[in-house]
């Protein structure tokens, strides 16, 4: 049986306890960071979206009606790890025609997911993937064609569809960051000349 001085002393027992555990619990959620505001919130989102780099370029600048011309499309992860293009193209099919696309060496192991060209339309749409992520600069893949016309001056030949081509990145968390919100890629394209006959 309990006696008085035994209960009142598992009561301040309990209440050391608890009291103990309160301040412990207080201590530990005000060394926790504040809940950002929406405007923190926005900023820290935007801190993180990744912009890595695209660039469309004739390996000769300069061509005349008749030769083959060679586009090479490189990449620059600016330090993260790609898993993955989906590129669009639109092309003047009255300048360029012949159409061809083949993967170059910056994945070491990519299977090709898509490669389309109407010739009608003038659109290309070519996709690689892979599952060894790499990582830096290099050449993805080329786009060869044959030149037949000299375009109008200014005119874009071929030019990216940046409305839909997406580079997949893989995150440190081990997701794959493919959305708008996360990556964003920057478009570099350098004009090609055609020289008239």
């Amino acid at each position: 049986m309990i006696n008085m001085k035994q209960a009142a002393l598992m009561i301040f027992i309990t209440l050391v306890v608890l009291v103990g555990g309160t301040v412990f619990l207080n201590k530990q959620l005000i060394k926790q960071p504040s809940l950002p505001t929406p405007n923190n919130q926005l900023e820290q989102t935007l801190e993180t979206i990744v912009k890595p780099t695209l660039t469309l370029m004739p390996q000769n600048t300069q061509v005349r009606v008749g030769d083959r011309v060679v586009y090479s499309v490189r990449i620059d992860s600016v330090g993260n790890q790609v898993v993955g293009v989906e590129t669009y193209f639109t092309y003047n099919p009255d300048i360029l025609t012949n159409i061809a696309v083949n993967p170059s060496d910056f994945f070491t192991k990519a299977d090709e997911l898509l490669n389309y060209t109407d010739p009608v339309q003038g659109k290309i749409s070519y996709a690689l993937g892979t599952l060894t992520p790499q990582s830096g600069a290099g050449e993805v893949f080329t786009i060869t064609a044959t030149v037949v016309a000299t375009p109008d001056a200014g005119e874009s030949i071929i030019a990216f569809d940046q409305n839909n081509t997406k580079v997949a990145l893989l995150g440190p968390d081990g997701n794959t960051r493919f959305d708008e919100s996360q990556t964003q890629v920057q478009y570099k394209e350098v004009p090609l000349s055609v020289l008239s006959l």
